[in-house]
């Protein structure tokens, strides 16, 4: 998301500047509103290519869903045994690899000790902690259901980072044997092509046409690979640092959702984590819009934060949450009902974890059959180019035989 540089007074009247990450400016805007801050001038900061090539390294910055999990679990463990919330962070912060991470909860330790309340303390820290889970630690500390409020955590947590591994699965797979079958390719065009080449040049035969087109690209390759595979790293390095910017990550995000199946599996992940971030929210009794601008910032879906933000937005106009949703093309027909539902029965989070439950079980269902399609469309690829590889390779030798005899 882009990052917009304000300049603003809190409600004592002291003026404030630093800068907030958004989908837009008007989003902006509305987070700072939020927060108790009146704008006076706000503008968007252009994109910095160091900052995005500091952002592509990954080691001791934020931290996996895993860990984050296993963190909420830990923390709800202790606390239900009693143990005081100063000892629970020691602990967590003594066991933490991550330094980052590490130094992060040191932090908060100390402002327990002065008396701030940890949600208040995780705040300050949203690298390391997103805003649905510091929320859900202030509303248990301020209503003094503190407990429950973990219970929430630990499951929706939990139930992130399986998502999250089952999309991983999913695509780790097809990802491994196209490299794998690139490196196969590659061995084949510099290695055992040249050594044909140099026994047909000797023979003086005349090639068919295949077999001089890989003859070429063979020659290209071995002359020039060096440099391809250079242009590769580059090209893959400015796509990264475009897709960081708002407009390169709302167009991959667009194109993502247009793949065959694997679209259809992403638009289905981001349906569930809508409605299960939406049913843990509505649980805890916070507001409508309050939840929808949270599931806005939480989900990284460009596409999806859109339409959320139009459906806040007519919300706010008055209109019903299901009303909101209806003309959005990428909210399917059972989120709208069961909205309509949960509205005029007063049970929106009720309806809302039964929606997620079901694209859950679609995410897990879609995931294994894209295992089951992918596997036979890959290796009939491979073996159609490894197979007319072969072929240009092999068809000549015919020739060969005839030239010495036989």
């Amino acid at each position: 998301m882009p990052d917009y540089a304000f300049k603003a007074r809190n409600k004592a009247g002291t003026v404030e500047t630093g800068s907030i990450s958004a989908e837009s400016e008007r989003a902006a805007l509305t987070v700072l509103k939020e927060r108790g801050l009146y704008v006076s001038s706000i503008s968007r900061r252009r994109v910095n290519v160091k900052r995005a090539f500091d952002s592509l390294k990954l080691v001791g910055s934020r931290i996996s869903s895993r860990d984050l999990a296993i963190w909420a679990n830990q923390f709800h463990a202790m606390y239900s045994a009693g143990v005081p919330v100063a000892y629970i962070i020691t602990t967590l912060a003594q066991q933490t690899e991550n330094k980052g991470f590490r130094a992060v909860q040191q932090e908060i330790l100390t402002d327990v000790r002065q008396g701030k309340q940890v949600g208040k303390s995780m705040e300050k820290h949203p690298t390391y902690f997103p805003e649905l889970m510091v929320n859900m630690f202030q509303v248990g500390e301020e209503a003094g259901v503190m407990e429950d409020s973990l219970d929430q955590i630990v499951a929706f947590y939990n139930q992130e980072h399986e998502m999250k591994q089952k999309m991983k699965t999913a695509m780790y797979y097809p990802i491994v044997i196209v490299i794998m079958s690139l490196a196969v390719i590659w061995l084949l065009m510099t290695q055992m092509v040249p050594a044909f080449v140099q026994a047909y040049t000797e023979l003086g035969s005349d090639l068919p046409l295949p077999t001089q087109v890989l003859i070429q690209v063979s020659n290209f390759l071995i002359s020039y690979g060096f440099l391809v595979l250079i242009g590769i790293i580059i090209f893959a390095i400015l796509i990264i640092i475009w897709k960081r910017t708002a407009r390169g990550s709302m167009f991959f995000d667009w194109l993502g959702y247009k793949i065959p199946v694997i679209g259809e599996l992403k638009k289905l992940n981001s349906l569930a984590r809508f409605c299960r971030i939406f049913a843990t929210l509505q649980s805890r009794g916070i507001d409508i819009i309050t939840s929808l601008t949270l599931i806005q910032r939480s989900l990284s879906s460009p596409v999806m934060t859109r339409a959320i933000e139009s459906a806040r937005d007519n919300v706010i106009r008055g209109r019903t949450m299901a009303q909101a949703f209806r003309d959005d093309k990428y909210y399917p027909p059972l989120i709208v009902n069961m909205l309509m539902v949960g509205e005029e029965s007063g049970s929106v989070d009720v309806m809302m974890e039964k929606a997620a439950s079901l694209y859950e079980i679609d995410v897990k269902n879609m995931s294994e059959r894209l295992d089951k399609l992918l596997e036979p469309v890959i290796n009939l690829g491979l073996a159609v180019i490894v197979g007319g590889i072969l072929l240009a390779v092999i068809v000549p030798m015919f020739s060969m035989y005839n030239l010495v005899g036989f």
